[in-house]
């Protein structure tokens, strides 16, 4: 039996929170954004996200495993697109709030916090369930995880009993331990 820890790129997260909020900033200066170039960095990120987080049990096939991660990706950008038009419209309802930059650079450190979660979640459910026998939940261990989080914590998961995956809750900070039994690792 082979264990890998599929712990997240908080290193990811901090330089989608970090575009997410140079948006932000643009929509409260009243600044163009260039929306084209904002979603191409975020595809960038994310499909490296997931590339390097899958290569740490199993070598990237450009062939076999390319359009998998990209669909993950399509589905955040959606996301994404909707969140800048929501946030525009935010900034412009809040415009005499005193907060209105603090608020907003949160907003968006949240959003990428939640995006990063989605990604990661359907990159379990998609990519890493086929190649794996299961997985082992875990929590970061802090006073601010779920109670139905942390009685999960430690406990292995086929992909077909897992009601709920690392990720998937809204804000969830867990991780998966994916499980190989009877395989060799080939990497």
């Amino acid at each position: 039996m082979n264990k890998i820890d599929l712990k997240y790129s908080l290193q990811h997260e901090y330089k989608l929170s970090k575009i997410l909020q140079s948006m932000s900033l643009n929509m409260i200066n009243k600044k163009e954004n260039d929306f084209d170039n904002i979603f191409k960095e975020v595809s960038n990120l994310l499909l490296d996200f997931t590339i390097r987080t899958q290569e740490k049990y199993k070598t990237f096939d450009v062939e076999k495993d390319k359009e998998k991660h990209i669909e993950i990706i399509k589905e955040q950008l959606i996301e994404i697109k909707r969140y800048a038009k929501a946030q525009s419209k935010w900034i412009e309802k809040n415009r005499d709030n005193k907060e209105l930059k603090k608020k907003a650079l949160r907003h968006s450190e949240l959003k990428a916090r939640n995006v990063k979660g989605n990604v990661y979640a359907n990159f379990l459910k998609n990519i890493v369930s086929k190649d794996t026998d299961g997985f082992i939940w875990n929590t970061v261990g802090d006073d601010r995880v779920r109670l139905e989080h942390e009685d999960r914590d430690q406990e292995f998961f086929t992909w077909k009993n897992a009601d709920l995956l690392p990720g998937e809750d809204y804000m969830c900070r867990c991780w998966a331990t994916i499980v190989i039994i009877g395989k060799e690792i080939i990497n």
